[in-house]
């Protein structure tokens, strides 16, 4: 199993039903590579193909979350649950089907939940934990006392240490994209 995309710097792969860009020897290149093979695109992608309708010579899988719709000539999936069931049924691999489709498209997430939960869980308490035996005083820990434990509520002080906290953090993102589009600008990327 292989996706083939074209993608801007920003993952955008289509603006106003167009694709970003037209390459001819692209098009030859996905019609050699895809041929007697399944293609999976959703439903809005489906509408910007000529009348609409799905490549010929391949086996076709329409993603959509509307309910009642049907295309002639492709099968659709309502859900992930469905999709997984027709490309199961079509002989692949449930494990492939999760690396290569599934997982990528969930990095973002995963990447959230890291940043937002496990990183201040494990700063807040393992890390001060396990190197110092509580002899110094993390930001987390801090702005965690600030909010109430041991029956003092300071959460005007609690809620600027967060604040200032988050400001760090936007900051600090800010700079890293800026250094990023430098180094691309450079060709380092």
């Amino acid at each position: 199993m292989n996706v083939i995309v074209a993608v801007d710097e920003n993952w955008a792969i289509g603006y106003k039903d167009e694709l970003l860009v037209s390459i001819p020897n692209d098009h030859k290149m996905f019609r050699e590579m895809t041929t007697g093979k399944v293609v999976v695109l959703g439903r809005k992608t489906l509408s910007t193909f000529p009348q609409g309708r799905p490549l010929k010579n391949r086996t076709n899988i329409i993603l959509t979350t509307q309910p009642d719709y049907a295309v002639e000539g492709a099968l659709v999936a309502h859900s992930l649950e469905e999709y997984l069931q027709l490309a199961e049924d079509l002989g692949a691999n449930k494990r492939e089907v999760f690396t290569k489709i599934i997982l990528p498209l969930s990095v973002p997430g995963i990447y959230s939940g890291i940043v937002m939960v496990f990183m201040p869980t494990v700063s807040t308490f393992a890390i001060a934990e396990l190197l110092t035996h509580n002899k110094i005083t993390l930001f987390g820990s801090l702005i965690q006392r600030s909010f109430g434990e041991g029956g003092i509520a300071m959460w005007n002080y609690g809620a600027a240490l967060s604040l200032i906290m988050l400001i760090i953090i936007a900051l600090t993102s800010f700079f890293d994209q800026g250094d990023k589009d430098d180094a691309q600008k450079g060709g380092l990327v």
